[in-house]
């Protein structure tokens, strides 16, 4: 198969996942099994990396993850509640090149535990693929209001 062929393959990929998990389905009504098709392509080696703000107490940022596994246990462990609302100010822009989709977008969101409306400014998602298996996924993004919005109650960072 050609190179821009599985590119166009990958982004379509990418794509249908984001609809499916951030578009079509609500936030707060998503299981992990609404999931299971990004796990599934995931490989046994994935390293899922965010990026963000430290001390906030935020239940899976910033950190690296490495394997399907530790991913899996990073998705449990997001409560699925935690943010009630999405709206993009931009709309989700999907690029991809070789084995790489990048994902550009703006985004705002309510945070369920606080009912603060936080911006998560510009984002970027780059999902690496191997053999047909995502392999890497790495989010940059201005959370810090995110971190605000998700503060303890009495506004202070957590070591």
């Amino acid at each position: 198969m050609p190179e821009s062929d599985l590119n166009n393959d990958y982004v379509a990929i990418v794509e249908k996942l984001w609809t499916d998990l951030w578009v079509n389905t609500k936030s707060s009504e998503r299981t992990l099994d609404d999931f299971q098709t990004y796990f599934d392509m995931m490989a046994d080696d994935v390293v899922f990396k965010i990026e963000g703000p430290e001390g906030w107490g935020l239940p899976t940022y910033p950190a690296e993850h490495r394997g399907k596994a530790r991913v899996l246990e990073v998705y449990t462990k997001e409560d699925p509640g935690l943010v009630d609302q999405i709206d993009y100010e931009r709309p989700p822009e999907f690029i991809g090149q070789s084995n790489r989709v990048v994902i550009l977008g703006a985004e705002r969101y309510r945070i369920k535990k606080t009912d603060v409306m936080a911006r998560n400014k510009e984002f970027a998602i780059v999902i690496d693929f191997r053999g047909g298996k995502i392999v890497r996924v790495h989010q940059v993004a201005d959370l810090s209001e995110f971190a605000f919005a998700y503060r303890p109650e009495d506004g202070t960072a957590q070591a």
